[in-house]
């Protein structure tokens, strides 16, 4: 007897969530496009996470939960919901993050019929901790289209590249010259595509080199609607300050982090363009556009610094902040 596969899978890695969880499993559980099926990994969590996934999953048979023994670090987690997931499509959700009832139905809708492209996302509106709209102003660097923050309209890319071209560099070019707060990889991706990646590696800001490889592998679209709601909060992962906070964050309590980050990210960007089947012509373009990100100097700059003070130089170790 064949077991049916569900169209689309969301993964759901999660670390002490117990205080968003709730509500982010009744917006999934309310989407009106019910073929999917919720993976959730849970981190070793030390809070009521593990209770609250296991309601859920009694409820619907459609939820699978995983519990580790130990925290591995987001990284590993966001990248073990894609293994454990079945679906034609995939998407990661944060637990702190929001979607519209209709989410799933006009993504799904949007690939099924532009089979060009590998990954759809709506329009981003910024929420607080209460779920209240955030002012567009709270982020002054951040592109607004229709009082929304847009991850493809024209302007939002520090560069004239387009992630909605038809050529491969132009589209690296536009993930990787530009500023997205990770909303980008929140969309709906081809998970047969997806699994041609490298996911998340195993430093700090991974995911940007993910959607670069998956940018190189395929057009994105975006419904020019407001459909994803990012929870900006002071214990959110963007929020974090401390260079041992993010390496407990991407780590796990055990893990170790690179040497430099910044060495991590530019050797990620390499591989992405040395795994991908590029012409001679669109490599060596690819390869200039990384050339063009290297020497941005003030950006290249700030990644030294945060670098060279994850650590005072009395530490052997690291030492970590609160856990997440």
């Amino acid at each position: 007897m064949s077991v049916s596969l569900p169209k689309v899978s969301i993964g759901l890695p999660v670390y002490n969530g117990e205080r968003y969880l709730r509500e982010c499993l009744d917006c999934l559980l309310n989407q009106t496009f019910r073929d999917f099926e919720i993976v959730i990994s849970d981190n070793a969590s030390t809070d009521k996470t593990q209770s609250i996934c296991q309601h859920y999953a009694s409820l619907d048979e459609r939820i699978h939960y995983h519990q580790q023994k130990v925290n591995r670090g987001a990284n590993w987690n966001f990248n073990q919901v894609f293994h454990l997931s079945r679906g034609e499509y995939f998407k990661w959700a944060a637990v702190d993050d929001l979607c519209s009832p209709t989410y799933l139905d006009r993504m799904t809708e949007t690939l099924e019929t532009h089979p060009d492209c590998v990954w759809c996302h709506s329009l981003t509106v910024h929420i607080d901790e209460a779920g209240n709209k955030l002012d567009e102003a709270h982020h002054s660097n951040e592109p607004y289209s229709q009082n929304a923050h847009s991850l493809v309209a024209t302007g939002s890319r520090l560069s004239i590249n387009d992630v909605c071209s038809a050529s491969a560099p132009s589209r690296f070019a536009a993930v990787l010259l530009g500023t997205t707060w990770c909303s980008d990889s929140f969309g709906l991706i081809r998970s047969d595509v997806l699994a041609e990646t490298a996911l998340e590696g195993p430093f700090y800001g991974a995911e940007k080199v993910l959607m670069s490889e998956l940018a190189i592998r395929g057009q994105f679209i975006e419904i020019p609607e407001v459909m994803f709601f990012q929870r900006i909060h002071p214990d959110a992962s963007g929020s974090m300050a401390s260079g041992n906070d993010r390496d407990e964050f991407t780590f796990g309590v055990d893990g170790s982090a690179p040497h430099s980050t910044s060495f991590a990210i530019l050797r990620g960007y390499h591989e992405a363009i040395q795994r991908a089947d590029l012409s001679r012509t669109d490599r060596l373009r690819c390869y200039g556009h990384l050339m063009r990100y290297v020497f941005q100097l003030r950006k290249l700059t700030r990644k030294i610094v945060r670098s060279a003070s994850r650590y005072t130089p009395s530490m052997k170790t690291p030492i970590f902040g609160h856990s997440r």
